[in-house]
C-alpha cells in the first residue's frame, strides 16, 4: 500500500491551496483507517496554513479522517480545535469556527454540541458590524443544515431580520427538503417569497426572486419554477431561474424540454455552454448524430473541448473505451483533456479493464501543461482523489462497508444526525470513485433520515 500512497503524495508539489493539499492527505487518512506517516503529514500541512478559521477547519477535517481508527484522537483534536477557536479574538470568525466545531461534536457529546451553540449565539450577538453579524448568522445556519438539524436552521432563520438573508435562508432550507421531496419545503418556500416581496429596492427585490426559484429548479421543482418565473419582471433574473431550469433538465436528461428553453438564452457563451454539457445526455441516449452537430456548431474552442470532454467520459461510461479515447484526441484544451484521461481511467478500472494506469499518466501529462495555475491546481486535486479510490480501492470498499454499518448502528440507537454524517462521508467518496450503485444507496439513506428528522418536527 505504501508504493500506492507515495505516488498520489507524488502529487501534492502540483497543488497550490494548501487546504486542497490537506483534503487529498485527510481522504488517504480517511480509507487507510489512520495511517500514522499520513497524519504526520497532515500536521505539517495544517503548520502551512496560516488563516485562523482556515487552519482550524483544517484540524477539524484531521479528526474526522481519524474519527474510525482511533476515537480518542478523534476526540482530541476536536479538543485542540475548540482551544484554537477560543483564541480568536474576531468574534465573526470565532462564532463561524465554534459553529464547524459544533457539528462534529454533536455526533458523540450532545452536551459539548448545546455548549458550544449557547457561546456562538452569544458571540452573535456581540458582532457589532451588521454585515459581518449576518455572515456568522447565515455560515452558522449553513452548518446547522449540513448537520440535517432543519429544526434549529428554521429557528435560526426565524431570527433574521433583513429580508433578504431571511428569504435566502428559507429558501436553502426549502431546497434541501424539496431534495427528499419533503412536503414541508412549500411552506420553507414560500417564506423565502414572502421576506423577498419586503425588500424595498425593485431590482434587488425581483433578482432575489430569481435566486429563490434557482434553488427550487436545483432541487428538482421544475413545473413548479416554470410557473413562478413568468412572475418575474426583469429579463436578468428570468435567465437566472431559466438557467437554473435548464441544468437540472439535462443533469436529469430531460434534454427535449431544455433544448426548448435554450432559445431564451441570447448570451451566445452561456448558451454555447449549456448546450456542450447536453452532449453527455445525447450519448447516453445513442443519439450520436445529434451529439456531433452540437460539437459541430460550437465555435468557441473551448466550448468544443468541453462538449467533447463530456463525450468521451458519455462513451466511457457505456463502456465504448476505444470511441472514448478517439475522441479525446480532439481536445486542444489541457484542462479538459486531463479530466478526459482521469475519469475514463477510473471507468476503465471500475469496469475491471486494463489500461487505466496509462491514462491516468497521460492525464498528469497534460495537467502539467496547464498554464492557468488555478486550473492546474484544481485538476491536480481531481486527479489525486480519483487516483486514490484506485489505489485504495479494497480499502476503499472497506470504508464504504464501515460507513453503511456505522449508520445502521446509530439508526438502531436513535441518533439520526450521526447516521446521517456516516453515510455522507460514504457518498462523498463514493461519488469521486464513481461508484454509482454506492452512491444512489448514501443519497437514498440520507432523505429517508431527513424525512424522519422532519416528522419528528411535525409530531411536536
Amino acid at each position: 500500500m505504501e508504493g500506492k500512497i507515495n505516488e498520489i503524495l507524488a502529487l501534492l508539489p502540483y497543488i497550490n491551496d494548501n487546504n486542497e493539499k490537506l483534503r487529498v492527505v485527510s481522504t488517504l487518512l480517511k480509507i487507510s483507517n489512520g495511517n500514522q506517516q499520513l497524519l504526520s503529514l497532515g500536521f505539517d500541512v495544517v503548520e502551512t496554513i496560516h488563516e485562523d478559521l482556515g487552519r482550524i477547519q483544517s484540524l477539524l477535517s484531521l479528526a474526522t479522517a481519524v474519527k474510525d481508527a482511533d476515537f480518542e484522537l478523534y476526540k482530541g483534536l476536536i479538543q485542540m480545535t475548540i482551544n484554537e477557536a477560543e483564541k480568536l479574538a474576531n468574534p465573526k470568525q470565532k462564532a463561524m469556527a465554534l459553529s464547524d466545531i459544533a457539528v462534529e461534536a454533536v455526533t458523540f457529546d450532545e452536551k459539548l454540541a448545546l455548549k458550544l451553540v449557547e457561546e456562538i449565539l452569544t458571540l452573535i450577538l456581540r458582532i457589532e458590524l451588521k454585515e459581518d453579524k449576518t455572515a456568522a448568522v447565515m455560515y452558522f445556519l449553513e452548518t446547522l443544515l449540513r448537520s440535517e438539524d432543519i429544526e434549529g436552521a428554521i429557528r435560526i432563520a426565524e431570527k433574521i431580520s433583513e429580508p433578504y438573508y431571511r428569504a435566502i435562508a428559507f429558501s436553502e432550507i426549502g431546497k434541501v427538503l424539496a431534495e427528499a421531496n419533503i412536503p414541508l419545503y412549500s411552506s420553507m418556500f414560500s417564506q423565502a417569497l414572502k421576506s423577498a416581496a419586503k425588500i424595498e429596492n425593485p431590482v434587488m427585490r425581483e433578482m432575489t426572486f430569481g435566486e429563490i426559484i434557482s434553488k427550487l429548479a436545483e432541487a428538482g421543482k421544475i413545473s413548479e419554477s416554470l410557473k413562478l418565473v413568468e412572475k418575474l419582471r426583469i429579463k436578468d433574473a428570468r435567465i437566472q431561474v431559466i438557467e437554473s431550469i435548464i441544468l437540472k433538465l439535462i443533469e436529469i436528461g430531460e434534454l427535449s424540454e431544455a433544448s426548448k428553453l435554450m432559445v431564451l438564452i441570447e448570451d451566445r457563451k452561456k448558451r454555447s455552454k449549456l448546450w456542450a454539457l447536453s452532449v453527455n445526455v445525447l450519448i447516453k441516449a445513442d443519439n450520436y448524430e445529434e451529439a456531433l452537430k452540437i460539437v459541430e456548431s460550437l465555435k468557441d474552442q473551448i466550448h468544443k473541448d468541453l462538449a467533447l470532454s463530456e463525450m468521451s467520459i458519455a462513451l466511457a461510461e457505456k463502456d465504448e473505451f476505444e470511441k472514448a479515447l478517439q475522441v479525446v484526441r480532439h481536445i486542444q484544451d489541457s484542462y479538459y483533456k486531463g479530466r478526459a484521461f482521469s475519469l475514463i481511467g477510473l471507468e476503465l478500472f471500475n469496469k475491471g479493464e486494463d489500461g487505466y494506469q496509462v491514462l491516468f499518466e497521460k492525464a498528469i501529462e497534460e495537467a502539467k501543461t496547464i498554464k492557468n495555475p488555478q486550473l492546474r491546481s484544481q485538476l491536480f486535486v481531481d486527479i489525486a482523489l480519483r487516483l486514490t479510490t484506485v489505489n485504495l480501492r479494497e480499502s476503499l470498499l472497506e470504508f464504504l462497508d464501515r460507513k453503511n454499518k456505522n449508520a445502521e448502528e446509530s439508526v438502531k440507537e436513535g441518533n439520526l444526525e450521526r447516521a446521517a454524517r456516516e453515510y455522507k462521508e460514504g457518498l462523498e467518496l463514493s461519488e469521486i470513485a464513481r461508484l454509482r450503485d454506492y452512491s444512489g444507496h448514501f443519497r437514498d439513506k440520507i432523505y429517508d433520515i431527513r424525512r424522519k428528522l422532519v416528522e419528528r418536527i411535525e409530531g411536536g
